[in-house]
């Protein structure tokens, strides 16, 4: 089943694809950030999802929806492993749950890269791309945009309303968990959660904003890959 999203604003108007967003695959480089940095996660060996590395020091971001069976339960086979020709099986444990947005940070050993948390908003408009893991064990590419950066929805019932990005990248079963990237910088916009369901309006798919990861991780004490500080140039 897919996760479905309640729209509090009202409603956008889908745009056409941009030709960024209809550019093949190869175009954006099968070896950047939204590949490299994207896991396989796999809960009891029956619940395949998406995760994204935001820390060499082994946190991962995912969703509720593919763990959920493994809160609270002290025996429950969870792991991740990356799409290479020889995957690793990589344990992981839950650090933090987000009970809100319904993000995950799980925790496993040390990984040799991580992506950036964007510390700008998402733009309208603006080229993003994710890679995700399919639940019967497909891998895919997929190019869209922003249809709008800041729309307030709840992300799950009787939770508080937050903001979110709304874009159309397409949520099939497995591809919770994905990072939106920006094209421009490679940036982590956010983490695709579900679908938005709009009575007034055609549906787009939501990503937890960077801006409230960010939040929870440091709430948390989460360590996470930042952007490096702009060089200051020495004055003469």
């Amino acid at each position: 089943m897919r996760p479905i999203i309640f729209v509090i604003l009202a409603a956008f108007v889908a745009l056409a694809l941009t030709a960024a967003a209809d550019a093949a695959p190869g175009e954006h480089g099968r070896t950047g950030p939204a590949v490299t940095n994207t896991f396989r996660v796999i809960a009891d060996n029956s619940y395949n999802g998406t995760g994204v590395a935001i820390s060499t020091q082994g946190y991962i971001l995912t969703t509720l929806s593919i763990v959920s069976h493994c809160d609270g339960r002290e025996r429950c086979s969870l792991g991740v492993t990356d799409d290479t020709e020889h995957p690793t099986w990589r344990p992981a444990t839950i650090a933090a749950i987000d009970r809100s947005t319904g993000i995950v940070v799980l925790r496993t050993g040390p990984l040799p890269t991580a992506a950036m948390l964007s510390t700008r908003p998402a733009r309208r408009d603006e080229p993003i791309h994710a890679y995700g893991y399919g639940h019967s064990g497909g891998s895919h590419f997929q190019a869209a945009h922003v249809v709008t950066p800041d729309l307030v929805v709840q992300f799950r019932e009787e939770q508080p309303r937050r903001r979110a990005v709304v874009t159309n990248l397409v949520c099939n079963e497995g591809d919770t968990g994905s990072g939106g990237f920006a094209l421009r910088d490679e940036a982590l916009l956010g983490i695709l959660v579900g679908e938005v369901d709009d009575p007034n309006g055609p549906p787009g798919t939501a990503l937890v904003s960077s801006a409230s990861i960010r939040a929870f991780l440091d709430a948390n004490s989460i360590p996470y890959a930042r952007p490096a500080p702009p060089r200051r140039h020495a004055r003469r």
